[in-house]
């Protein structure tokens, strides 16, 4: 049994190898009588940072920098898991349904990701730097 998991109200969702044991310890106290120890693997999953870059945002202004960092954030929390590809079309979702504290939504061109970021096995995509024109 492999199990993989993420901290999501932290400001890191990758776990430490102390929470990774504690969640282990637990599961041990529960798994089924017939499954040896040894075939409980919990891990916590390799962050794969993927960078988004703005070449033209319109506003651009702090409020809506912020607000799209939020809703980046919260996509990386939220709707991302291990082992799962991050495609271009859920993130520009993300970012089209911003709206500022002003009201106001973004018009803008991205230069990365150009594409959706394959995300390996034991992997998970997480936000990297945001990069405003």
């Amino acid at each position: 049994m492999r199990i993989g998991f993420t901290r999501d109200n932290d400001s890191s969702i990758i776990p430490s190898s102390t929470e990774v044991d504690a969640v282990k310890e637990n599961i041990l106290r529960i798994k089924p009588a017939h499954m040896a120890d040894v075939d409980v693997i919990v891990f916590a999953p390799t962050a794969v940072p993927i960078a988004v870059t703005f070449s033209a945002l319109d506003p651009n202004t702090t409020a809506m920098q912020s607000a799209i960092n939020d809703a980046l954030d919260g996509f990386f929390r939220i709707s991302n898991n291990i082992g799962q590809d991050v495609k271009l079309s859920d993130l520009t979702a993300a970012i089209n349904q911003v709206i500022d504290s002003n009201g106001q939504t973004p018009s803008y061109t991205l230069s990365a990701p150009s594409g959706d970021t394959t995300i390996g096995l034991n992997k998970i995509g997480t936000l990297g730097v945001v990069t405003f024109p």
